[in-house]
């Protein structure tokens, strides 16, 4: 499912009396299970999650490290299934190309397929331009390995050393997804795997995903201040909240209160008594306005630490306050 702009909210209660704030551990972790490709074998790629930098263009060449503009038939299989990879030695998918090897849900992709007809090319009368009559190429797609393959372009008539190109959005399935050109003499429309006297089915693949954004809250539960006595400063530098984050997109952390004040029964005080800090910031204190605590960042653990000002003359008791943390994907 495709999930866009993504808001995964990570809400902890402070308890606090005046000699202790304890803060509940409270873990969120929604990702759903996204494809993340692993092996660079033959029809798969290594992955490129959310560098900055479109993922690069491929073709059937790379994909199964080999010339596929040989033969038919190549010296080496190139199709994922059981579908032959050509035979004779006329009508050739000369080149497949994609313009990127991985895909966010609900984005376009383009395949072009190249052609070359050789038996034409041998008749110096001719050249490119030119094919024999009845020709055929069928551009099919399947949104997995074991799919059903789905025509997307059916063309009856194609030339030599013409490409033939394609735009479609894939359907929003994590995973490896397939192309295939299929180039054949008499070939039908509903053909995904050409076959006969004269024919050549070269297969590209390349993988959809899915935005996602998993928090998990550990450590500094309870923040543990010691025994502050009212009007004291003290922190909690030796304990912080842990934000882990796995992601494959950047994203801002930021935190804010749900409430102004800290109370219990009829008491309460300032919830900016309470702050935060990272390493290499001073601390801030809370309000009920949003604050960027981490900015563009990539999946990986965050330390966050707290400082807590007693007011003076502040009663025994409990005192609640919630805190929201947001991890959400960089605008």
């Amino acid at each position: 499912m495709k999930r866009g702009f993504i808001f995964i909210i990570a809400i902890f209660i402070i308890f606090m009396s005046f000699v202790l704030v304890n803060c509940e551990e409270d873990k969120i972790a929604v990702k759903d299970d996204s494809f993340i490709p692993k092996e660079n074998a033959p029809g798969e790629f290594a992955p490129m999650f959310m560098t900055g930098l479109p993922s690069p263009p491929t073709t059937c060449s790379i994909i199964w490290n080999g010339n596929c503009s040989e033969g038919p038939p190549e010296s080496f299989k190139n199709t994922f299934d059981s579908c032959s990879t050509g035979l004779g030695g006329d009508e050739n998918i000369n080149e497949v190309h994609l313009n990127q090897t991985l895909v966010l849900a609900g984005n376009s992709i383009n395949v072009t397929c190249d052609v070359m007809i050789w038996g034409i090319m041998s008749d110096p009368r001719y050249g490119c331009g030119y094919g024999w009559q009845g020709d055929g190429l069928n551009i099919f797609y399947r949104n997995s390995p074991t799919g059903t393959w789905v025509r997307k372009r059916q063309i009856s008539q194609v030339y030599s050393c013409e490409s033939y190109s394609l735009n479609f959005v894939p359907d929003s399935v994590d995973g490896v997804h397939q192309v295939r050109c299929i180039i054949a003499y008499r070939l039908g429309p509903n053909d995904a795997c050409g076959s006969g006297d004269f024919y050549d089915n070269d297969d590209v693949n390349f993988s959809v995903y899915s935005e996602y954004i998993s928090v998990t809250i550990s450590g500094g539960a309870p923040i543990d201040f010691g025994s502050p006595n009212p009007g004291s400063n003290v922190n909690a530098l030796n304990n912080p909240l842990v934000v882990t984050v796995d992601s494959n997109v950047h994203f801002d952390i930021t935190t804010r209160a749900n409430s102004s004040v800290f109370a219990s029964e009829t008491d309460s005080f300032p919830v900016s008594n309470m702050k935060w800090q990272t390493v290499s910031s001073p601390a801030t204190p809370y309000s009920t306005s949003e604050a960027t605590v981490f900015s563009d960042r990539t999946a990986g653990n965050f330390n966050l630490y707290h400082e807590l000002s007693i007011p003076p003359g502040q009663k025994q008791g409990t005192y609640s306050a919630g805190i929201v943390l947001t991890a959400k994907k960089t605008a």
